[in-house]
């Protein structure tokens, strides 16, 4: 299965929440904040998590997946976001032409950061996935 798949999944279904679109508009991405070329603010990234079980005989991937909300305002602002996310995330099963997913648990509540270079108020949190290829 193309994890590529699962984060366009993904991405559409944390956009379709009103509440995170209009703070964050599109600026939801698939990778690590380091790796982003250009930062508009607030945003937000996630990243599935990698080293676990991957069954490509039964088109499955079940693994945690990290999201980061960042802004430069306000922890409040970046809690607002990571709030949203997770409730349009959490314990939900939904489903696009290509792949199948469930958010089965919330391993790590948001837990909130400070990035001293980048001078950014942030949260992580982190849900167990699992992806089924249709």
């Amino acid at each position: 299965m193309d994890v590529t798949v699962i984060n366009n999944a993904l991405r559409q279904q944390i956009l379709a929440s009103q509440t995170v679109r209009s703070t964050l508009k599109t600026r939801l991405y698939p990778s690590e904040l380091a790796q982003l070329k250009t930062k508009v603010y607030p945003l937000a990234n996630f990243k599935i998590l990698e080293g676990y079980p991957i069954n490509r005989a039964e088109g499955t991937i079940s693994a945690p997946l990290q999201i980061w909300t960042w802004s430069k305002t306000s922890y409040a602002e970046a809690s607002e976001i990571i709030a949203a996310i997770q409730s349009t995330l959490a314990y939900q099963r939904f489903q696009t032409t290509e792949v199948r997913i469930v958010i089965s648990d919330i391993q790590i509540t948001p837990q909130q950061l400070y990035d001293d270079e980048g001078e950014l108020y942030g949260y992580v949190m982190r849900l167990q996935m699992l992806a089924i290829e249709r």
